[in-house]
């Protein structure tokens, strides 16, 4: 059972409408990607699109779409939500991966497909951000630096947003207590082993600890070591600062919650100083409320 309080998200879902249906994109392996796409009203021009993934194990339909309802209405984002392969409605082993890298090549398969979308449209020149969620956001910042330079160049991202990121084992940045190990129990040796022999990357690694509900629901139990290792840091600090530095200066944006139960708020903002700590805001709760945290950031950038 998770250790975190999930009312507020589930009051939030369940006042709200259900998540879209997702179209699919085939990925340069084959299998079918799944990616819901919210748009703003038909009378609001769009603004600006932004790509963002979920956390580690679950789905773009678990709470996600919440905020990107309210991004595409209020804000006019046009907001795509890719399940990542092996979870959610994507095809693929569950919570694996061919490799790393056919992760970040998931998402330049996503980014392509946005650009093609928008030289199509009315929306040819509007920004395009990416941005995720707890492991989502730490994808962002592995693609952002892990994966070919002159790819992500291509794409001409517009900015980043992370939200409550997931910084990797090496950032010194979880809390004191119980609830890391509650949500997800972390078996060393297959990393080791893998790192060694290159011959586990496909060993369950990350295990989850999602109530029967969630599970049934979309999310999956475990990751392996290849999905681990495409979603985490090694060297947050490195990385931040180099996603700062390169890139033209593109905007960057981090949010820790306050109360997050996962990860230290403050021990974050040490680690990187211009962190956003949101008051009264937890790991998943905080879902229930971006777009009110994400929204105001986004259109000042949109203004500059």
């Amino acid at each position: 059972m998770t250790p975190f309080d999930l009312s507020t998200l589930y009051a939030a879902t369940e006042a709200a409408p259900p998540p879209v249906d997702p179209f699919f994109l085939e990925a340069t392996d084959g299998i079918k990607l799944a990616v819901r796409v919210y748009m703003p009203p038909s009378s609001a021009p769009t603004r600006a699109s932004m790509i963002f993934y979920h956390g580690g194990g679950a789905h773009s339909g678990a709470g996600y779409q919440l905020l990107a309802q309210q991004l595409a209405s209020v804000h006019g984002i046009q907001v795509y939500q890719p399940d990542l392969r092996g979870h959610g409605k994507s095809e693929g082993d569950r919570g694996d991966s061919p490799s790393v890298e056919q992760v970040y090549q998931d998402i330049d398969t996503v980014v392509s497909h946005v650009r093609k979308q928008q030289e199509h449209s009315e929306n040819e020149n509007v920004p395009l951000f990416l941005g995720g969620h707890s492991s989502g956001a730490g994808l962002v910042i592995q693609y952002a630096t892990a994966h070919d330079r002159s790819v992500v160049d291509q794409h001409k991202l517009a900015g980043f947003v992370l939200l409550s990121p997931q910084l990797g084992p090496n950032a010194g940045v979880s809390t004191d207590g119980s609830s890391a190990s509650a949500f997800c129990k972390v078996s060393i040796m297959p990393f080791i082993f893998n790192g060694i022999f290159g011959c586990m990357g496909h060993s369950p690694a990350v295990k989850f600890q999602y109530s029967e509900k969630e599970l049934a629901g979309g999310n999956v139990p475990y990751n392996t070591v290849n999905m681990a290792n495409a979603i985490s840091p090694t060297a947050p600090a490195k990385q931040l600062k180099e996603m700062e530095d390169c890139y033209n200066k593109l905007p960057m944006k981090l949010w820790m919650g306050e109360h997050d139960e996962l990860f230290d708020a403050q021990k974050v903002q040490a680690l990187y100083p211009p962190t956003s700590i949101v008051p009264n805001e937890t790991h998943i709760g905080i879902l229930a409320h971006a777009d009110a945290i994400l929204g105001p950031w986004l259109d000042e950038q949109l203004q500059s």
